[in-house]
């Protein structure tokens, strides 16, 4: 019996009925036999297993069925009053003076006429005047073979202090849910962004296992959402308790240094995916036996063990890299968090539920990653400054070189045309060949100069314009007499097959021999045989140059590359730097106009200016 008179209920806190109630076994007694007195009854604590109570003897499991009955004494009632029933196994019916307001499960005296279930349950009473409140529970169990009857506190109070609890504890757990949910969700979208980086998913994977702990525990939310019988809600509850502590230390793994044991780890994990495919298959009542005899605890316990190892070990050695004292704030509450679960578990210290330490995790790991993130930006940019001045650096050495290489080849083309123009009537044929090479090879040296020379003035906008009338037909030829040697060295013929109708341009024509000579040369260099043509027509009131050939031709990705700097494609054989398509861009894009390819791998291409 329970007096509670002179107690304001409406001002008190909920009252736990821990204590001595009346029990009696293999009875499923209604109101009226129970106020008969005509069946023995025995006493029993809760809460607490029953197998005592149901005259078992040592070893048999805790099946079988019956009613508990506690007497509650009141000041004359003139608000409802409520009773919370949290985790009774494995099916209950409530009722309080006779009245009833539904079951937990099925209740029945055999496996097959009773149906078990594991949600938190509240029945609400509201008898005006009462002064004496008879509390009945009736409670059966067949799934539980270490257990039954009241596993945790059962509470009683006003209808409004109960709910005020029980919402509260409801709001943070679908608070929490949601939170967790949603930083899984934000984290694996990152991961389908980065798949490389394994350790959004993981962060993904330990978000989802942390919102099923919450929603399939204390007040069991996910059986109330989806169709799920009792033993998946077991099965669902433990699995994701396990995988939790596995994850996390997985996480931490990625995160701290760690001494090597791959082997030992590799065995907990194997023997992990072994107790998983255990409990998915299993009947509940073998599952709730692997708990009893502590191989769950062993799952769930040993990489919190780890964990805490690996924070001790941080602590001691005192490490000071960015981040570490956020990830030391979310161990310390992750482990908070084991340790509380596992005395109130045991304990059933309060049935309400408070996120704090999850919050206090998800804050830490968050900041954890901000910081890296931020870091990481930071490195970034010094690395970008770096890059910048080591990019600058060697177009300044290369416009240097070619300072100091100008004078002395041009001094050599000179030579060589000064011989081939006064000797070549006492030159032999080889001679003069040899001499014709000297100073084609001379030229195609002076462009190159002349492109590395235009890659620093470009880029500081040095590079001045002569716009003047030309026409386009009247410098190709030109061009095409400066790569002839190139061509006369493969199968491949050099054509123009510009009309003499195109108008004049107006443009540098010291540039636009530039940049034909760069498109020509590189066709040539691509071809190994056929022809490389040049065509132009008017358009819409400009001049559309194409250098087509039949070369090897190039994919989409050497197209998106073939304009960059130093740039060159996969059958260049280290001819040149790959400059030149890129100089021609640009001085293509100083006169207004556009440069751009059309190829395919096999079917040759065009390049259009």
């Amino acid at each position: 019996m329970l007096d509670l008179r002179g107690v304001d209920l409406e001002a008190s806190h909920p009252f736990a009925l821990d204590g001595e109630w009346q029990f009696y076994p293999s009875r499923l007694l209604t109101e009226e036999e129970a106020r008969a007195e005509t069946f023995a009854s025995r006493p029993v604590q809760v809460p607490g297993d029953w197998r005592n109570a149901l005259d078992a003897h040592d070893g048999a499991p805790s099946y079988g069925y019956g009613t508990y009955r506690l007497r509650i004494l009141t000041d004359p009632l003139r608000k409802p009053v409520t009773a919370w029933l949290n985790r009774v196994q494995s099916a209950s019916v409530v009722s309080m003076n006779g009245f009833s307001e539904g079951t937990i499960g099925r209740v029945g005296a055999t496996k097959e006429t009773y149906e078990p279930s594991s949600i938190s349950f509240t029945s609400t009473y509201d008898g005006d005047g009462a002064t004496e409140i008879d509390l009945l529970v009736q409670v059966s169990n067949f799934d539980q073979p270490f257990q039954g009857g009241f596993t945790r506190s059962a509470l009683f109070g006003a209808q409004s202090s109960i709910d005020f609890t029980r919402w509260y504890s409801i709001g943070f757990q679908m608070i929490t849910f949601v939170v967790l949910m949603l930083h899984g969700f934000y984290a694996f979208i990152l991961y389908l962004l980065n798949r490389r980086d394994r350790t959004f998913l993981l962060f993904s994977l330990l978000t989802l296992a942390a919102g099923l702990t919450v929603v399939s525990d204390h007040d069991n939310l996910l059986l109330l959402w989806l169709p799920i019988d009792f033993a998946w809600g077991l099965k669902i509850r433990l699995l994701s308790y396990m995988w939790l502590s596995y994850l996390i230390l997985q996480l931490y793994k990625r995160f701290l240094p760690d001494p090597p044991w791959k082997a030992g780890f590799r065995i907990f994990a194997a023997a992990l995916y072994a107790y998983t495919a255990f409990v998915l298959i299993a009947p509940a009542a073998w599952v709730y036996a692997s708990r009893h005899y502590f191989i769950f605890s062993f799952f769930y316990l040993l990489p919190f063990v780890r964990l805490a190892w690996l924070i001790v070990r941080m602590f001691v050695r005192k490490r000071s890299d960015e981040g570490s004292v956020f990830l030391m704030v979310s161990g310390s509450a992750v482990l908070s968090s084991v340790v509380g679960g596992v005395f109130n578990a045991e304990l059933g210290i309060t049935p309400m539920y408070y996120p704090i330490d999850v919050v206090v995790a998800i804050i830490g790991f968050s900041a954890y990653w901000f910081q890296v993130y931020f870091r990481n930006a930071r490195e970034n940019a010094q690395l970008n400054e770096r890059l910048r001045a080591a990019d600058k650096l060697k177009d300044e050495f290369l416009a240097n070189t070619s300072h100091e290489l100008r004078t002395p080849l041009h001094g050599i083309m000179n030579i060589a045309e000064t011989v081939v123009a006064q000797e070549r009537g006492r030159l032999s044929e080889g001679a003069l060949k040899d001499m014709d090479l000297l100073v084609g090879v001379s030229r195609r040296m002076s462009h190159l100069l002349n492109d590395l020379l235009d890659v620093a003035r470009l880029q500081e906008g040095g590079v001045k314009l002569r716009m003047a009338p030309m026409r386009v037909q009247s410098v190709v030829p030109g061009v095409l007499d400066m790569l002839g040697f190139l061509a006369d060295s493969k199968t491949v013929r050099l054509r123009s097959d510009i009309a003499e109708t195109v108008p004049a341009v107006l443009a540098d024509e010291q540039r636009v021999v530039q940049i034909l000579y760069n498109l020509l040369h590189n066709a040539v260099k691509f071809t190994d045989e056929g022809v490389v043509s040049v065509a132009a027509a008017l358009q819409d009131g400009r001049v559309r140059v194409t250098v087509s050939d039949t070369g090897s031709g190039m994919d989409a990705d050497t197209q998106e590359r073939v304009f960059r700097r130093y740039e060159q494609g996969a059958g260049s054989h280290g001819d040149g730097i790959g400059l030149g398509l890129n100089i021609s861009r640009q001085l293509v894009e100083l006169h207004g106009g556009t440069l751009s390819v059309r190829s395919a791998p096999g079917e040759g291409g065009g390049v259009q200016l």
